[in-house]
């Protein structure tokens, strides 16, 4: 959904993340709002949860290979 901000600009907004089998993450589904917190003890995995976003970035900005090498590649990346 593009959310428009001052001076004709329009931004991208995320609304919603979908994983599965990714690192600790079996699944996850999170609607996002225009200020979302994430909480939770260690282990949790919030930081699993911020590397699958900057996963994404990576193969957008770059190539999915890419991204994948960074992180070990895709036997690291799935969840066992």
């Amino acid at each position: 959904m593009n959310v428009g901000v001052g001076c004709g600009i329009e931004v991208l907004a995320l609304m919603r993340v979908a994983l599965k089998n990714f690192k600790s993450l079996a699944a996850c589904d999170m609607r996002l709002g225009p200020l979302t917190f994430l909480v939770g003890p260690n282990g949790a995995g919030i930081s699993n949860f911020l590397d699958a976003l900057r996963s994404v970035t990576d193969s957008l900005r770059t190539s999915l290979e890419h991204a994948l090498r960074e992180r070990g590649g895709i036997n690291e990346v799935c969840r066992r």
